[in-house]
């Protein structure tokens, strides 16, 4: 047992320099101690055993702690568990105290410095609203947070082109540890129209003497008293197009009217992809003539970027994850009028991969792989056809063959008996696909396979083989032919020669 009589310590100078640094640490729950040795011989005195102690204004708040592997020169940090981290979040100062039994040590610390948790662990509940005029960051605060004040604050708006750093904020702290920050920001509405919002990242400073710097991040900017534009209904990647459905408002079909161009920007699992493409108004709204709601088929050459850009996406589609769409309207001169956002929603999880499709003589024979948990539930199969490019973009398709069948882990499906007159269709469409519902009608899955054509290999080798009968006997006619007519030559000649052995 360490026994310390404080009245008989010698006290050691300078053992420490002023760089020495109080740590409160979030992440251990401890207050550390960051030491920096000076070179005074003295202090070697120090034995390995010592009791460390860290005294605060407010006495309720001392700590200390038995060391018995202190070395005076290489200990750089002594770590004190506290048993609640919360009480040292507001540390102007702090003293601490190294004695032995015969020598002590004491210094004055003013710097104290926070480790905090991951950012998302700070605020929760963020959102961000915009009026074209001011954002409004709307946060809430973890509860052993509750009661620090907000020294200053910043928003990091990011497009798709640039980044805004917003300060000089109004700070308002609402009822149930809620913060409200808000930055006025009018000349960013153009833009923000124009390129769209990638992701909105809010910083502020928390805390007095002790200060923490926390964040939250999303990828959806609000539009204040903007009306509601409906939902983002359907939604589908596959090797050469987008499908794309959604469920538009009156204030959208409103919005449309006035625009003579829009600008589609359709972010999938929070901007790991984004696609870009833009629509004469006159196209969009005679597709919602049509269909009554926006519905169609946007091929991968429609959206700006490159190929491998396109594939991309498609593998990040393909997982599990959320996609949203955002559409900006332009006048005649290419002046954005308005921006109208689709909220996030699932994406419909891909249940077949690997599919092939294939023409084997008046059968069609559709193959995959199943990735989905369902099994022996009952499902319709139906092949579709476009006839036109322009029947394909506004979704306008004719069913050529429809099948019953279970939903395995093992996809085939044999159409059997086709007519001429549909594979015809097939093959002679513009495009097609493959839609699986289950037997009420919900959807399943759908997919665009490479139509392939083969010939059954044993008809191939029961023709190949009736060919090769049919040669050969051909061959032998031939052969038996030319042999017959040289015997009848041969007995001409004989008789000949007979008869004019007998003249002579």
């Amino acid at each position: 047992m360490l026994i310390l009589t404080l009245t008989l310590l010698t006290p050691l100078p300078s053992c420490y320099t002023e760089t020495t640094t109080l740590q409160v640490s979030q992440p251990k729950n401890m207050l550390i101690i960051h030491l920096t040795p000076t070179a005074n011989l003295n202090c070697e005195k120090l034995p390995s055993a010592v009791l460390v102690q860290i005294k605060f204004t407010n006495q309720k708040l001392d700590v200390q702690q038995i060391l018995t592997n202190f070395l005076q020169n290489s200990t750089r940090e002594i770590e004190i568990s506290v048993p609640n981290l919360s009480n040292y979040l507001a540390l102007s100062g702090a003293e601490i105290v190294i004695s032995s039994y015969s020598e002590s040590f004491t210094q004055q610390i003013q710097q104290v410095t926070l480790t905090r948790f991951a950012a998302d662990l700070i605020f929760s509940d963020f959102t961000v609203s915009y009026d074209q005029k001011t954002f409004a960051a709307r946060a809430a605060f973890p509860k052993n947070f509750a009661g620090q004040k907000i020294s200053a604050a910043e928003l990091k708006i990011t497009t798709f082109e640039n980044s805004f750093l917003l300060q000089n904020s109004d700070i308002t702290e609402l009822v149930g540890s809620v913060l409200e920050v808000n930055f006025h920001a009018p000349e960013l509405s153009g833009p923000l129209y124009v390129s769209g919002v990638s992701y909105v990242a809010f910083r502020a400073v928390i805390g007095g003497s002790v200060q923490a710097n926390g964040e939250a991040v999303t990828n959806r900017l609000v539009y204040k008293d903007q009306p509601s534009v409906g939902v983002l209904d359907g939604f589908s990647a596959y090797s050469e197009s987008i499908f794309l459905k959604l469920r538009q408002s009156a204030y959208f079909d409103e919005v449309l009217a006035g625009a003579e161009s829009v600008a589609m920007l359709l972010a999938v699992n929070n901007d790991s992809c984004a696609l870009r493409a833009e629509f004469s108004a006159a196209q969009f709204r005679e597709n919602i003539l049509k269909n009554a709601n926006f519905t169609a088929n946007i091929a991968k050459s429609v959206f700006n970027g490159t190929e491998m850009q396109f594939s991309a996406c498609q593998d990040v589609a393909g997982r599990v994850g959320t996609v949203s769409a955002a559409f900006t309207f332009f006048d005649a001169k290419k002046v954005p009028i308005n921006r109208l956002s689709f909220a996030a929603v699932p994406l419909q999880q891909i249940c077949y991969k690997n599919i092939s499709m294939e023409l084997v003589d008046s059968e069609i024979v559709i193959r995959g792989t199943g990735v989905c948990a369902q099994l022996g539930d009952a499902a319709v199969v139906t092949i579709l056809v476009y006839a036109t490019e322009t029947d394909y973009f506004n979704d306008f398709s004719e069913p050529i063959a429809k099948l019953n069948f279970q939903l395995l882990l093992q996809l085939e499906i044999a159409f059997r008996n086709l007519t001429a007159h549909e594979i015809a269709q097939i093959r002679q469409a513009f495009h097609h696909r493959i839609l699986v519902q289950r037997r009420n009608g919900d959807y399943y899955d759908s997919f665009e396979p490479v139509f392939q054509f083969r010939r059954r290999t044993t008809l191939l080798v029961y023709q190949l083989g009736v060919m090769v009968l049919v040669a050969i006997g051909n061959a032998i006619i031939g052969a038996l032919s030319v042999f017959c007519k040289r015997r009848v030559r041969v007995r001409r000649l004989r008789a000949a020669k007979t008869i004019n052995d007998d003249v002579e």
